[in-house]
């Protein structure tokens, strides 16, 4: 227990006698601290700025962000439909939304997300939802191909000047039933 103790005792004075050691992934020490780039901002400038002009604050923050950001540096991501991730650079988008904002609907990725809803539904449930669907395109394919047979029978009277049967038309457009 005493060793637990003793050790980061014995460690400090040699993390002060290289005081240079830091990390600094876009800037330069300067006296101990990291000194950032134009664009960069954080402890070690590892968190890049978004700022819709070049014109800085008094602190050295934005007057103004590119969509998409928010925050003092412009450094923090704002998601339309998801929440950022633990660095708040990038997003964690909720189904179907991708994109870098979380604001792209793409269809492949709508069909997915409402086909596992469907799935992992109730079985009950889900013929109560498909068998109305089911009539209804039915009923609206039936509709259509009587509307067609309709326009074509006209179409067909008005250029041969003939009276033709209904059922003439229908077994030319749709083969014999």
């Amino acid at each position: 227990m005493y060793r637990l103790l003793i050790l980061p005792l014995l460690l400090l004075p040699l993390a002060q006698a290289f005081p240079n050691t830091q990390r600094c992934i876009h800037g330069k020490i300067q006296m101990g601290k990291c000194e950032c780039g134009d664009g960069y901002t954080g402890s070690i400038c590892h968190r890049e700025m978004h700022c819709a002009t070049f014109e800085r604050t008094p602190a050295g923050g934005c007057t103004g962000c590119l969509h998409g950001w928010e925050g003092q540096d412009c450094d923090k991501i704002v998601c339309e439909h998801g929440k950022p991730d633990q660095t708040e650079m990038k997003c964690l988008c909720d189904s179907p939304y991708s994109g870098q904002y979380c604001d792209e609907l793409e269809t492949a990725n709508v069909y997915s997300h409402y086909n596992n809803k469907a799935a992992s539904m109730n079985p009950v449930l889900l013929s109560i939802t498909i068998i109305p669907l089911a009539i209804i395109v039915w009923a609206c394919n039936t509709y259509s191909r009587k509307r067609r047979a309709k326009k074509v029978e006209h179409l067909l009277e008005s250029t041969v000047n003939r009276d033709l049967k209904s059922s003439h038309v229908r077994e030319l457009l749709y083969g014999k039933k």
